[in-house]
């Protein structure tokens, strides 16, 4: 009996994609697929990409300007990380983290992370499009 592949497949992405997540956050997905995703985090001065974690180990370069990554520790506690051009920083998997630019100037880290993580852009895309919703209100 032959089964039907792509009702078992999850959606590959391979066009990128601008996901605007909040005031001067904007996420853009470059590629992903069940094995990989790659893109970048945009934070305008003062924005914030919220506490949030991932189920993969998320790698992690700044690219432009400059950002401010805390990491949420249950023993340690918060561990501030300051990300400058050409810092680089490896999230383990489902560690709490945020990032605020408290820069002057835009601030994009470059991340990639090897593992599925089609759940979690599916919450981007919804999270992106209740945005669009309640602003268009």
């Amino acid at each position: 009996m032959k089964k039907n592949a792509s009702s078992h497949q999850k959606e590959v992405h391979n066009q990128e994609e601008q996901l605007i997540l909040a005031q001067g956050v904007t996420l853009t997905i470059i590629s992903s697929d069940t094995t990989r995703s790659t893109g970048t985090l945009t934070l305008v001065p003062s924005a914030v990409f919220p506490r949030t974690h991932l189920p993969h180990s998320v790698h992690l370069s700044q690219i432009n300007g400059e950002s401010v990554l805390t990491v949420f520790d249950e023993e340690a506690g918060p561990l501030v990380h300051h990300l400058t051009h050409g810092s680089t920083f490896t999230l383990l998997p489902e560690q709490d983290f945020q990032q605020v630019n408290q820069s002057g100037h835009d601030s994009v880290t470059a991340w990639h992370v090897d593992g599925d993580l089609s759940d979690t852009i599916a919450s981007w895309r919804h999270t992106a499009r209740m945005r669009d919703a309640h602003n268009a209100s």
